[in-house]
């Protein structure tokens, strides 16, 4: 089964040109076997006999030349 990633853009325009909600739209990308790979959790610490592993935290879109 494909990994994706999902991006969810928010358009504040209705909301700043007629107080109206925001328009949001998602994106998913599929994400190739190494990116898979370089996303996995690590291992973070054990208790007793489970292993712990991280949390995704936050995601950011970096612009290029950033």
């Amino acid at each position: 089964m494909p990994i994706k990633l999902t991006v969810i853009f928010r358009d504040d325009g209705p909301m700043i040109q007629c107080g109206d909600s925001p328009i949001y739209r998602s994106v998913q990308v599929e994400l190739t076997p190494e990116q898979q790979e370089r996303l996995k959790p690590r291992p973070s610490y054990m208790a007793g006999t489970t292993q712990y592993y991280e949390a995704i935290s936050k995601c950011f879109i970096e612009p290029e030349g950033a």
